[in-house]
């Protein structure tokens, strides 16, 4: 799904200035005028149990590929909610439709994913410094096999988020179930990750302090191998308090205490979020990260363009979509911004919100007979894009 929508100033201009001005409105309060995507950090539950169907020790049988005509397990389920449908057979990534969680978001939020490392003896899945115990668990590193951790970014390339959301799906499609369920020990992980990843990487985000940072946590069982680490809960909490927020998601009917995680994640506030089937896991997740989103708004780079009748004034074009709970009807925005020289001293400065010129007010007034709106409807976000040389598929309506 391409949510996203670049206007060249020149089009904005043609558009904003073929009829009358509209009403000014205040800007939307709070808003930056660049998005920063947040980080969210992807817990997938790799336990034995995730070998089972609908309810414990039953075969795959959940529906699930093209027109449910396979059938899943946990696990399997887990990977096509993710990753997309299967076209093929049951688990094969290299056969699947667009249409998983990491499809739908990868444009919206920078994604790290990690699987369980429930293994005390497999010295290549240990991640973290809880090296004063034998019992090393939590998420597995990265480099190993299985389900391995995968940075938010890749530091070679960290603006680019389609590459980095493929390398989290291939991950997602090698990961196995077996095991424990190391809750308390991921939580501690995650926490210790958020703490540490950009040192381990040689990678500094330049908005780190203003990015907002989650964890979001699936599992279909209830905490065992606790050792050291104590509770999940505990460690839930210790992320919250970070200013880390632990969403969980309850795979099955056996995810005993997520609720108790959840709330302790979220400073008391939610409980988590329930999944019987692949249907409902594609809407817990979605859920998930609606909330997450939710305020936010999906923006261009700002454009501007200087005044035709002025020497002292240009404008400023900022272009965005703001996000609902749902995910459903999003709202789109376009607003000129005067910037004013008004001493003619080489000091420009925004101009007064009555000034403020938005693009649907404009659009509302117009006869539609009389408009034309270009948007360009490809994602060119992961490529260096020229809309006057590169190829692009244009709607014009």
């Amino acid at each position: 799904m391409k949510y996203f929508v670049m206007v060249t100033s020149l089009l904005v201009a043609v558009a904003l200035f073929s009829t009358n001005p509209a009403s000014a409105q205040g800007f939307m309060q709070g808003d930056d005028p660049l998005m920063v995507q947040p980080d969210v950090f992807v817990v997938i539950d790799t336990s034995g149990s995730m070998n089972w169907g609908k309810k414990s020790f039953d075969p795959p049988n959940f529906p699930c590929g093209v027109g449910n005509s396979l059938q899943c397990n946990r696990q399997m389920a887990t990977r096509q909610v993710l990753t997309g449908t299967f076209t093929g057979a049951v688990g094969d990534c290299a056969n699947q439709l667009d249409d998983g969680i990491l499809d739908m978001y990868k444009d919206l939020i920078r994604f790290g994913f990690s699987t369980f490392d429930n293994s005390t003896s497999l010295s290549s899945w240990d991640y973290g410094d809880d090296t004063h115990t034998h019992q090393r668990l939590g998420i597995k590193n990265r480099g190993t096999f299985g389900g391995h951790l995968i940075d938010l970014v890749d530091p070679l390339n960290p603006d680019d988020l389609i590459a980095n959301n493929n390398r989290v799906q291939q991950a997602a499609c090698t990961a196995n179930a077996s095991g424990g369920t190391p809750l308390a020990a991921s939580l501690y992980d995650t926490l210790y990750y958020y703490n540490n990843w950009e040192s381990e990487i040689h990678y500094t985000d330049s908005l780190s302090t203003c990015r907002p940072k989650f964890v979001m946590l699936m599992t279909d069982g209830g905490a065992n191998m606790n050792y050291w680490y104590t509770s999940a809960p505990l460690w839930a909490a210790n992320n919250f308090a970070a200013g880390i927020p632990v969403f969980v998601v309850a795979f099955g009917t056996g995810a005993v205490g997520a609720d108790t995680i959840a709330q302790a994640g979220s400073g008391g506030l939610l409980n988590a979020f329930a999944a019987t089937d692949p249907a409902t896991l594609f809407g817990a997740f979605a859920a998930v990260l609606n909330s997450i989103l939710a305020g936010t708004s999906s923006r261009t780079q700002l454009v501007s363009s200087p005044a035709e009748n002025s020497f002292t004034q240009s404008h400023q074009y900022s272009a965005f979509f703001d996000i609902t709970m749902s995910g459903v009807g999003w709202t789109g925005h376009l607003v000129q911004i005067p910037i004013v020289d008004t001493d003619v001293a080489g000091n420009p400065v925004y101009g007064p919100v009555s000034d403020w010129i938005y693009f649907e007010d404009h659009v509302e007034g117009m006869i539609a007979a009389n408009r034309k709106i270009y948007t360009v409807i490809n994602d060119p976000r992961s490529q260096s894009f020229d809309w006057n040389k590169d190829s692009a598929t244009f709607d014009n309506s």
